[in-house]
């Protein structure tokens, strides 16, 4: 396993549709891919979800975030579902719930953006 990893993807920006990757995805045994919630053009909640490289593709991953919404009564949980295959990331799913006890909101966007993918051989 190469430790160092190669950037395949940075993009302060971020972006929440499909990403074109400087690499095949099959060149590689796992993926970090960084994320947050955008907001504002400003990242919040920034994560990192390792992901192994299978018959060398990433096939339906949930890149998630769970928070407590503003006034801390209730949480939200955005999910974005990603796959990889080439060079390009796609996302086929993502969803944004509101959790309350007066009951559920959905949203179809989860403004969930990706920033950076690292690949490690």
């Amino acid at each position: 396993t190469d430790n160092s990893g190669k950037i395949l993807y940075e993009n302060s920006s971020g972006s929440t549709g499909t990403i074109s990757l400087i690499d095949n995805i099959s060149n590689y045994n796992t993926v970090d891919v960084y994320y947050g919630e955008m907001y504002n053009n400003v990242f919040y909640y920034i994560s990192m979800k390792r992901i192994p490289v299978i018959n060398g593709a990433v096939s339906i991953v949930p890149l998630e975030i769970v928070t407590t919404n503003s006034n801390s009564s209730g949480l939200l949980t955005f999910t974005k579902v990603i796959s990889i295959s080439g060079s390009e990331l796609t996302v086929p799913r993502e969803l944004k719930v509101t959790t309350l006890s007066s009951g559920n909101t959905f949203d179809t966007n989860a403004n969930v953006g990706i920033f950076k993918v690292v690949g490690y051989k």
